[in-house]
């Protein structure tokens, strides 16, 4: 299973009337740091049976792009006709964010398309878990293993010009994701060295 395939089955999870970030549909489809990818292959979806306009960013706004040609309108209108309100042009995620963990069907059909993709861009990935003072736990992975037998897998995990990474930290809840610059050997780093990335990240 590609990667664009991946990505199709997750968004095709997406419910009728809610809505899923770019980083969040990379995340489930065990792709994460990679959330422009996740922009491309919507772009680029091939079936209509796929939802792509129940995907946003992050700020809960559409994305513009004058490369869809006049779809970011079209985006919207289907949205509302959802139920979907938009207030100063933005979706309240809070309310309509999709939670697939609250559906034992999401959560098994996703659990089924990473069990029957190859996983490219990890082997055996890095990982760690860590709590803030407010009892929020943050799991860290990094996005791209440094164990990958694939050197363009490597390489995209490397921070360019320096001997760093990119790591996810995901807290506890469903909040946003954010991604960490951290030195090769992070897993070393004490905690509260890991929490203060985290920290300026936000």
């Amino acid at each position: 299973m590609s990667s664009y395939d991946q990505i199709y089955a997750v968004v095709r999870l997406i419910p009728y009337g809610q809505v899923a970030t770019y980083g969040q549909i990379a995340e489930l489809a065990n792709l994460p740091g990679q959330a422009r990818l996740v922009g491309y292959a919507l772009f680029r979806a091939p079936d209509d049976d796929i939802p792509w306009h129940r995907v946003i960013n992050a700020k809960g706004e559409i994305s513009q792009s004058p490369w869809r040609m006049g779809n970011d309108d079209l985006q919207r209108s289907r949205l509302e006709a959802e139920g979907i309100e938009f207030t100063n042009d933005k979706v309240n995620l809070r309310q309509y964010r999709w939670q697939p963990q609250n559906s034992p069907a999401a959560e098994l059909a996703i659990e089924q398309t990473w069990e029957n993709s190859d996983r490219p861009f990890t082997d055996s990935p890095m990982e760690r878990e860590v709590t803030d003072a407010d009892g929020t736990t943050w799991t860290c992975v990094q996005a791209f293993s440094g164990l990958s037998q694939d050197e363009e897998h490597q390489d995209a995990a490397k921070v360019k010009g320096e001997d760093a990474y990119w790591v996810v930290c995901t807290p506890s809840g469903g909040a946003q994701s954010v991604r960490v610059k951290l030195p090769k050997d992070w897993e070393g780093l004490p905690d509260e060295k890991l929490l203060e990335a985290i920290e300026a990240a936000r």
